[in-house]
Order: structure tokens, then sequence, then C-alpha cells
């Protein structure tokens, strides 16, 4: 509540009342300001941790340089299950500096899909073994801490969702579709149109949910809601007017500047001015949108896995009971299988969920981020051991002047990493420790033939012979190797591989 004694946070209880005496909110959001004054409580993304060989400054966190404050000793990951595949190994290599410069801290991660998470714990964070909250019971419906009520299928009362598999073979996915929607759009108007429901029960379903894998499926229902079934809807009985400002879509395509305007008009309930008719989504919906009078869904394709289908299908039915409808491709045998065994998958979805794939050292993992790595602890470290030289922070050529245990100390850090991981994810022995040496050896010979050497290069040149020698490769240098210690530095942990752009040339 903002007034003029300043800004006062409050909850029910008067006895857990805050104030604070100024107009300032005391958060900070520049990187500059975050590294000059180390904030009690951070929070921010996984893909941020790809900044730390890059930029020095972020040691202030973990107590290193001019800022004698204490490490973080507290990490909290949300969303455990997202941290897989080439991200999740991405991420695992980079907790090696992270575990290390916060000088081992504990770890609480979150989730509600995931299957073997001590092998996904011991690969992420190295922690031998993992404490499950709430911890299993006698019964899976009472663990002591969680109970889970029994109650009748036809129960609307409580959160929960029905699923209903529709399934079309001989028939291509357009016209199914389009009839799927209409009919569903159809059926949502004629409860709205109902004397005898509440407002609630009219809403419930009036804003139907379209899930999608991929942006092209997304893309062509989007054609077909703005014509084909538009058209359809106005021609049956008692039609629903559809308006084109009344279909949303959230996707990659989205300005984040707009989303959390879009996400308060899917909190408007029917009849509003700005009530949304229809969002078009694909997986960035799976996450962190809880409206909870969404109950309504098309899945539009079995998801690439089980958890990806729990996430999604979980956005709708959050308060009320909520319909899930999934729409299976006759032409996709995954699709196929999931229909067949429809009702013993979905009587046990927990159960069937796939384990996640994270591998830190494997082969790909340790090429694109050991070296960046190295260089993170290095620079953070720089002037807190005797052997790490403390110019060593911004002038990557003083690496002349590392002392031998401290290249023998981090060589060792990283084997260790590498060992102890789960036995089918291991490295062989001594692997990650001679990538390591063999970066530092290479940066040192990069170092005594360009006194100028660099850490990296910011603008991007007029010419290619303006490259200069840089310890962090860029796009500038990946076609020029001998001039990067490391080749390709990434700048983000969730898109690994380089890029290549394409340009229309105007005529």
């Amino acid at each position: 509540i903002i007034g003029p004694e300043g800004i006062r946070v409050s909850c029910p209880n008067p006895a857990c009342e805050l104030r604070h005496s100024g107009m300032d909110i005391p958060i900070m959001t520049v990187d500059e300001e975050i590294q000059r004054e180390p904030p009690s409580v951070l929070i921010g993304t996984v893909d941020k941790i790809a900044q730390l060989p890059a930029k020095p400054g972020y040691r202030s966190l973990f107590g290193l340089g001019d800022h004698p404050v204490d490490p973080p000793d507290l990490i909290l990951q949300d969303e455990l299950h997202l941290i897989d595949g080439p991200l999740g190994s991405m991420v695992g290599l980079y907790e090696t500096a992270i575990d290390h410069l916060a000088r081992h801290p504990k770890y609480i991660t979150s989730t509600a899909t995931v299957r073997a998470a001590g092998q996904q714990v011991a690969s992420l964070y190295l922690r031998p073994s993992v404490a499950v909250f709430p911890p299993p019971g006698l019964r899976a419906s009472d663990s002591f801490f969680a109970r889970i009520p029994e109650r009748h299928p036809l129960d609307e009362a409580g959160a929960g969702r029905l699923f209903l598999g529709f399934f079309a073979p001989g028939r291509g996915p357009l016209s199914p579709t389009r009839d799927l929607y209409a009919s569903l759009l159809g059926r949502a108007n004629a409860l709205a149109a109902d004397p005898g429901r509440t407002p609630e029960g009219k809403d419930r379903f009036w804003t139907l949910v379209g899930y999608f894998n991929a942006i092209r499926e997304l893309s062509s229902v989007k054609s077909m809601l703005d014509q084909d079934i538009i058209q359809k809807l106005e021609e049956a009985p008692g039609g629903r007017t559809l308006e084109q400002s009344g279909i949303i879509e959230l996707s990659s395509r989205l300005d984040a500047a707009e989303l959390p305007a879009l996400l308060d008009r899917l909190a408007l309930a029917k009849g509003q001015d700005g009530a949304v008719d229809a969002v078009l989504a694909t997986s960035m919906f799976g996450t962190g949108v809880d409206v909870d009078r969404l109950g309504l869904m098309v899945i539009n394709g079995m998801p690439k896995s089980l958890s990806s289908y729990i996430q999604a299908a979980g956005r709708v039915g959050r308060a009320r009971a909520g319909l899930v409808v999934t729409f299976f491709r006759a032409s996709r045998p995954r699709d196929l299988d999931h229909y067949e065994f429809f009702s013993g998958i979905h009587s046990g979805l927990y159960r069937h969920v796939e384990p996640v794939t994270v591998a830190p050292f494997s082969p790909g993992a340790m090429s694109q981020g050991l070296g960046p790595v190295a260089v993170a602890i290095l620079r953070a470290m720089a002037g807190t051991d005797e052997n790490i030289p403390i110019g060593l922070a911004a002038q990557p050529g003083r690496i002349q002047d590392l002392g031998t245990p401290a290249r023998q100390a981090l060589s060792e850090l990283m084997e260790r990493r590498a060992q102890g991981q789960p036995q089918d994810r291991r490295p062989p022995e001594g692997r990650a420790r001679d990538i390591c040496l063999s970066i530092l050896d290479r940066w040192e010979a990069f170092a005594r033939q360009d006194p100028d050497l660099r850490y990296q290069f910011q603008n991007p040149p007029r010419g290619e012979e303006a490259l200069p020698r840089v310890v962090l490769g860029g796009d500038a240098h990946f076609r020029h190797p001998q001039l990067a210690v490391i080749q390709s530095t990434p700048t983000s942990l969730r898109g690994v591989e380089a890029t290549s752009r394409f340009q229309e040339r105007k005529r």
C-alpha cells in the first residue's frame, strides 16, 4: 500500500506488518548495481550463470574482492524438471564454479514431475544424497504431511482435471481440429447462456486454451480461428461471435514486454472488457501461468515428455474441475501409442514420467563450457590466493604468473567434479583434468604471443583483419579459432549451438 507515510507491506495479522520509511523500494535490477552492492536476496535465471566468465564483477556476490560479505549459503531452484537435456548439462558444468565460489551452499529444489531425482541432483550439484519432502508414507494418498482425499468422479467443487482423448483415423489434422475447436467453443457458449448456472459456472469453460508443441502448428490453428472456426460458430444455432481481438497468442514470437498485459487479460471473466475467448500457446504456457478461472484446454499432439504434458494440463482446473482434450494425430506412432493405452497411462500419470537426462561432463558439454568455467573461477578468485595474481581479473596476460599450485587445484577441482558424477555419466579418469590443463597451457601460449591479449571482444569488427586475440571467443571468432583461446563462449546456457542468421537484401 502506497500512502503518505511511505510504502507499507502488511498481512492480516498486525503483528507481521512491515514498513519502509522512504518511497524507494529497495530492489535493484541493473547488473552493475547488484555487483556494487550485493543484495541479501538475489533472484535470477540459470541463463545468467553464463555471464560469470565475462563479468568478473559478479565475484562480489560471493564475498570476494573488495566486498567482505558472506557468500550465498542457500540456493533455491524452482522447476527442477526443466533443468535437463543440453540446458541441464551446461548448468551442471557451470555449477562447478557456483558451488566452489559459494563454498558449498545448501540447495533446495522444487518440482512436481521428476523421476530419478537422486541421479539428477548428483549430476547437477554433486550432492551424494537427496532428502525428498514430503517423504513417502505407507500409502500414496497419505504421507502424513500431505493427504489426498477421495472424491467422487463427478465432484466439480475441488481442483482437478478430466482427460478426454480425441482421435480421428483416416483424416488429416485440419478438419478434425476445426470441428473440435468449434464444438468446444460452441458448447461453452451454450453453458454461458444457461440461466440456471452461476456466473462462475458460465465463465469456467468460456476461454479455450490451445496448447501446441510447435509454432508451425499454432500458426495453422490461428489461421483457422481467424476464418473457418469463426464462420462455423456463426452458422451454428445460437452461434457464438468470436472477435479476433479476443484471440491471443503466448509463444516465443511474443515480445516480453507484452506478456504481463496478456496475462492480466486472461484473468478477466466473461463479459468484462478485454476478456479472452481463446489463447494459443506453446511450451512457455506450461510453467508460471497461474490463472484459476481457466478450465478448458486442447493439447494438440502429445508433447515430447509426460512431464511437459502434466505441466501443460496443470494450467487448467486449478480452482475447480477442468476439462483437458488431447488431440492425438493418427500419423504419429507415439500419439497412437498413448491413445491406445489412454486409460492406463492417465490413471497413473506420475508413475510414467520419464527420468531427465543430465550429463555435465559429456564430451560436448566440456568442449563448450569447461574452459569458460575455468576462466570464471580464476577471475573471481584473483587476489584471494597468493598463487592467483590479483591482476588476472582484468588482465588475461597475467596467466603467465599463475602458480603451479593454483593450476593443480583448478584442474583437480574439475576432475573431482567429473568423477563424482553417477557411474553412467562419468568421463574417463583424468579427462577433465587434462582438458583443463590444456586450456591453461593454450591461454599462456596466447599471452606470450600477444601482450595485448583481451578477455573478450565486445564490438563487431569492421573487417576480419581487425579481429584481436581473445580468451573468450564469440561469434566473430568462430571462423578464426587461431585467434581465440576458447573458440566459442556461450552467452546463454539455453542455446549452446551456433546460430546461422539470414537477412533478406532489398533490391
